[in-house]
């Protein structure tokens, strides 16, 4: 771990503090498993894939008031090891600085240096000038995100070695229709594919959960779903589902609940077709205690 991403802990863990808001209460609300976010505000940005982390990242700022734009940036360049200087004054700086300044100008000289600026005062902690920020740079700071979250994405589910430790699974649909249930059209999100669909996958919450469904390969869906929502998907030959926090999830395909495994905390992602279902575990290291 760089030192730039210690200090972009460390930083974090400083705003929220000030701000009063406990790791327990942004957990309730996220429904992150809280050693996670432990492990954000330790600098152990390494223990998830880096699309799952910038993910709780961004959950985790949005929860502690932060502005979710400036903290995004300034992960991406830690994670660079570079740190960004702060050439903004506050206001109460150039106030002061105002007062202060002498009011008989003394003799000039041909060879009187210029005074260095000291940015003490502007690099005490970066958070403090986040809404200091023109909305053109917000703009620029969401489009570079947006680019990094899609690098991220096709490298993690589209290519072959994953790197994580796998425990696949495969299992024959469930016939039993007992647990079927009807959803309302209006409580009920749907997603198509224009090509063929004869797959139908249904979603459904149990508390607010992330999640990510590639249709053929295709990005469909990446966000978080709410307690008790319902999506459905079409394909035609496959679906991949990723999800947060496996235990809060479930699923049917064309109307038959499927069996899936996944225990509450869980990171898992799901390879779904018309016979068969693979389940594929995300391992996460135990964080050392010492």
């Amino acid at each position: 771990m760089t030192e730039s991403l210690k200090k972009f802990a460390k930083e974090l863990k400083s705003f929220r503090e000030s701000k009063e808001i406990s790791l327990q209460y942004i957990a309730s609300r996220t429904k992150i498993d809280i050693k996670f976010l432990q492990a954000i505000e330790d600098g152990n940005f390494d223990i998830l894939p880096d699309l799952y982390m910038r993910a709780f990242i961004k959950e985790y700022a949005r929860e502690a008031d932060f502005d979710v734009v400036e903290v995004m940036k300034k992960y991406d360049l830690a994670r660079k090891g570079t740190s960004e200087e702060k050439n903004i004054q506050s206001v109460e700086t150039k106030e002061i600085s105002t007062e202060t300044q002498p009011q008989q100008k003394e003799p000039e000289t041909k060879s009187q240096p210029q005074p260095e600026q000291s940015t003490e005062t502007n690099s005490t902690s970066p958070f403090q000038n986040i809404y200091r920020k023109t909305p053109a740079k917000l703009v620029y700071y969401g489009i570079f995100a947006v680019i990094i979250v899609f690098i991220a994405v096709y490298f993690i589910f589209l290519s072959e070695d994953t790197g994580f430790k796998l425990e696949s699974t495969t299992e024959e649909l469930n016939e039993s229709t007992e647990n079927r249930f009807e959803l309302e059209p209006d409580s009920t999100k749907q997603f198509y594919n224009p090509e063929d669909d004869s797959l139908k996958l249904g979603l459904k919450a149990s508390a607010r959960v992330w999640i990510k469904v590639l249709s053929d390969n295709k990005a469909v869906y990446q966000d978080f779903m709410t307690e008790n929502e319902n999506l459905t998907f079409k394909a035609g030959k496959e679906f991949r589902v990723s999800v947060g926090n496996a235990g809060l999830i479930s699923m049917e395909l064309n109307k038959k609940q499927l069996q899936v495994p996944g225990n509450k905390g869980e990171l898992r992602s799901y390879i779904i077709n018309s016979d068969t279902v693979k389940s594929y575990i995300l391992s996460v290291p135990a964080r050392n205690e010492n």
